[in-house]
């Protein structure tokens, strides 16, 4: 049984990457406290803090975190759901042809740093043309799902 010294309330207060994101209830007793929060809805890397805002002698001890993985991470890696040409692009636009005449959810472009250039959702096209003006010339994947799959490839804009 944990054993704290002195009486009072304690709390505690959660941050996500600086900001709050919630404060537990007040308690004064050494019995297991549950605090939750709810539709923090982020993306990427996260720093959690939590933070005593009492000054009374708080433990901390199984904490845990649930993640929801987006559409994409649930979809199932194909190597042929399109085609793109021209590839090096070298005219300022691409064009994607998908197989099977599948529609399409989004199609997405990304640098080689991985930082989102382009994000296109539900094109609902067999074949789309993505305009590549003000993309500076260099390597990037090009990525393209439905509902079940996505597939990506290398290309080339000079």
């Amino acid at each position: 049984m944990p054993w704290f010294t002195g009486v009072g309330n304690r709390q505690v207060e959660l941050y996500i990457n600086g900001v709050s994101k919630g404060t537990s209830i007040q308690w004064d007793n050494t019995s297991t406290q549950t605090f939750s929060v709810t539709e923090i809805n982020l993306t990427g890397n996260v720093i959690i803090e939590i933070r005593n805002i009492t000054e009374k002698q708080v433990v901390i001890d199984d904490i845990s975190w649930t993640c929801y993985s987006s559409t994409l991470a649930t979809n199932n890696y194909v190597s042929d759901l399109f085609n793109v040409y021209p590839n090096p692009s070298t005219n300022n636009d691409l064009t994607i042809s998908v197989k099977n005449n599948t529609e399409l959810k989004g199609v997405q472009l990304y640098n080689t740093l991985g930082q989102l250039i382009i994000d296109i959702k539900n094109p609902k096209k067999v074949q789309n043309k993505i305009q590549l003006k003000n993309i500076p010339s260099g390597i990037y994947i090009l990525k393209v799902f439905n509902t079940k799959e996505y597939s990506s490839k290398r290309i080339i804009i000079q």
